[in-house]
């Protein structure tokens, strides 16, 4: 049977916190029976630092590339408008009666 891991954040004898992804396999005799327990602890602080890092550039990537499209595609429509439609959707003119349409 495969060992079995999972992630968990240890202490250090200098304090210092690490996150360690331990495997824990039972040893066993010819007969099955348990008589041991072996365990392989394995530093992940800086794949998780890393993993962390990934997360904020994508996070800043999807603010950006948002605000890039608003921008983007806010221009176009905006400079379409005739001038006084334009500043009563951004409530800027003056005519509170404005209305779209014909007649």
């Amino acid at each position: 049977m495969p060992g079995e891991g999972f992630e968990t954040v240890r202490r250090r004898k200098d304090g210092t916190l690490i996150h360690v992804f331990l495997t824990v396999s039972l040893m066993r005799d010819a007969t099955g029976k348990v008589t041991g327990v072996s365990t392989i602890a394995s530093d992940v602080t800086e794949h998780k630092r890393l993993e962390k890092e990934i997360m904020e550039i994508s996070a800043s990537e999807r603010r950006r590339i948002g605000h890039d499209l608003h921008d983007g595609l806010g221009h176009p429509v905006r400079s379409q408008l005739p001038s006084g439609l334009r500043l009563e959707l951004f409530g800027l003119g003056g005519n509170s009666n404005c209305s779209i349409g014909s007649g």
